[in-house]
């Protein structure tokens, strides 16, 4: 068959791909703000950058072509529109009170992936990056047997290994005061809630938590119901609150949304960008599940993704500073 056949077939086949994509991500765009009615609908939220992405490519694709349609260009702006408007905010940084002089505390947030045995790696960056406090995800007691080595630099340590597979831990240089377990709503999987008393600051009540991946519509449903008592806890905190974990869900989702509107919390993410951390072998599908977040009387002076250390979460290393002591 001659070449210029095949290179014909090709551009139709092409432009039938881009086309397809393009209607796949306009949809997924729209129906991520149904999350609230069901589990699919929620799942398609995550996928913000992707979408735009895709917009993009359809964008140049078809102006290319020697005779572009105006619909498929048009649909292609209105997807690049609709996700531009959920992106380009998390570049903006919020207005700051903190001053240069206030002591800050560095916390690192990874999710290990429990099957992951390079631990040398794990190590290395906490020592790289000396947190004040480093929180790991899905740790088994093979990793806990790994990582107390940490406790010459991080003596203080709170953790519960009651799942083989979701395990939570937190080292600290300071100590860990309340140290308990605690499960939200129908949680599967404790959370860990600790209390931080800095010298001259005020305490900070810290929940490290994970709940369950989505995937299940009973999974679903127990996540929504664990944040939801979650933001319930938190309220009744009369002090600087954190909660940090890898939640299985994106900045987009509506029941992330409507659990940070009833929790009064922010992101750390803000004025730093999206950020994804998972997963880490798929570039192109990274998205954003694993999040600090912090009330508004905690200053987050940065926040940056971590070296891979062999999971498929990267870290995430949060830098913020805490209101001073009142009394």
């Amino acid at each position: 068959m001659p070449i210029v056949i095949w290179r014909d077939r090709l551009k139709v086949w092409l432009g039938l791909g881009i086309k397809c994509s393009l209607l796949v991500a306009t949809v997924g765009s729209l129906t991520g703000y149904l999350g609230h009615w069901h589990q699919l609908f929620d799942l398609t939220a995550h996928f913000k950058l992707q979408y735009f992405w895709v917009g993009i490519a359809a964008v140049i694709f078809l102006r290319l072509r020697p005779r572009w349609r105006w619909h498929w260009i048009s649909l292609s702006l209105i997807c690049i529109g609709i996700n531009l408007a959920e992106l380009v905010p998390w570049y903006f940084p919020t207005p700051s009170s903190s001053q240069a002089s206030i002591t800050s505390l560095r916390l690192l947030l990874s999710n290990v992936k429990v099957q992951n045995q390079q631990y040398d790696r794990a190590i290395a960056l906490v020592r790289e990056i000396q947190p004040d406090i480093a929180v790991f995800q899905e740790v088994n007691q093979g990793w806990l047997n790994q990582l107390d080595t940490l406790q010459n630099m991080l003596p203080y340590k709170v953790g519960d290994t009651e799942s083989p597979r979701f395990g939570n831990v937190i080292y600290s240089a300071l100590p860990l005061h309340q140290a308990r377990s605690r499960r939200f709503a129908q949680e599967k999987f404790p959370s860990l809630l600790v209390e931080i008393r800095p010298t001259d600051r005020q305490p900070l009540a810290m929940i490290a938590t994970h709940p369950s991946p989505p995937l299940q519509p009973a999974d679903f449903a127990t996540r929504n119901q664990q944040l939801m008592a979650m933001a319930a806890h938190i309220r009744s905190i009369h002090q600087p609150t954190i909660v940090i974990g890898d939640l299985n869900t994106t900045m987009w989702s509506p029941n992330y949304q409507n659990f940070m509107q009833q929790a009064g919390l922010r992101n750390s993410r803000v004025g730093f960008g999206i950020l994804p951390t998972w997963h880490a072998h798929l570039p192109l599908l990274k998205i954003p599940i694993d999040h600090c977040l912090v009330s508004p009387e905690i200053t987050v002076i940065q926040t940056q993704t971590g070296k891979n250390i062999g999971s498929d979460h990267l870290p995430l290393i949060i830098d913020i500073t805490l209101p001073a002591d009142s009394s």
